[in-house]
């Protein structure tokens, strides 16, 4: 039995000075052993979660959640556009990397919320300053944003309904334009002016007349005035 451990044992975990067989060779075995599981359950919850789909909307809500967060927690190592350029990234013994490649955007979204809650190298793990895990949702929204070209959120934030017209619209007042008025084509006659020369002397002449019959008059009824005395 102990043959068969130690002959699946790695070759890192045999100490030069142990031999093979003897008791602290065998509590060494099964003290690396030990050692080991967590790292095996450490692989299995890292596949179980690369399968885990983002229960957080794509939307420009979330992407403004998580951008806020990238700026608090993210920011100094990875830069502003996760270029991995950041004032701190120069300290790091690892390198940030380049969210905007190819590389890094074909990962899931399950694996990339298990690297930002558990962390790696130098990079610490967030599930602690990042209490709600739908936070980290939204940050791993933001890291998608700042793939070469953008994205385009699959969900809008608020949704568009039409805004109908309230404002009845009002009718223009149609101008009647009356006809062109016609000249008059007759023309005037004016009256005619009577001088008032002609008019003193036509009134004279009358005058005259009458006065020449009435003295013509006044002998006819003398001599019948005379005739009638003769007669008595």
């Amino acid at each position: 039995m102990y043959l068969v451990f130690f002959a699946f044992t790695p070759k890192h975990i045999h100490e030069p000075e142990i031999k093979p067989g003897n008791r602290r060779h065998l509590h060494c075995v099964f003290f690396r052993l030990r050692q080991s599981q967590p790292a095996a359950k450490t692989l299995a919850r890292t596949r179980c979660c690369q399968k885990q789909k983002n229960p957080v909307a794509l939307n420009d809500a979330s992407i403004a959640t998580g951008k806020t967060l990238w700026g608090t927690h993210c920011k100094s190592c990875h830069g502003t556009k996760g270029l991995g350029d950041g004032p701190k990234a120069s300290q790091l013994s690892t390198d940030p990397g380049d969210f905007t490649k190819t590389s890094f955007q074909t990962e899931t979204d399950g694996a990339l919320f298990y690297k930002t809650a558990e962390g790696r190298d130098d990079m610490p793990g967030f599930k602690t300053k990042i209490a709600n895990a739908n936070d980290i949702w939204a940050l791993v929204n933001y890291m998608r944003s700042l793939k070469k070209g953008g994205i385009t959120p699959t969900t809008p934030t608020t949704p568009t309904t039409p805004v109908k017209d309230t404002v009845k619209k009002v009718e223009k007042p149609v101008v009647v334009t009356p006809p062109p008025v016609k000249k008059d084509t007759l023309k005037k006659v004016n009256p005619p002016v009577i001088k008032s020369d002609s008019l003193a002397v036509s009134v004279q002449e009358q005058i005259t007349r009458l006065a020449i019959r009435v003295d013509s008059l006044e002998r006819l009824l003398n001599s019948v005035k005379a005739r009638v005395d003769t007669l008595k």
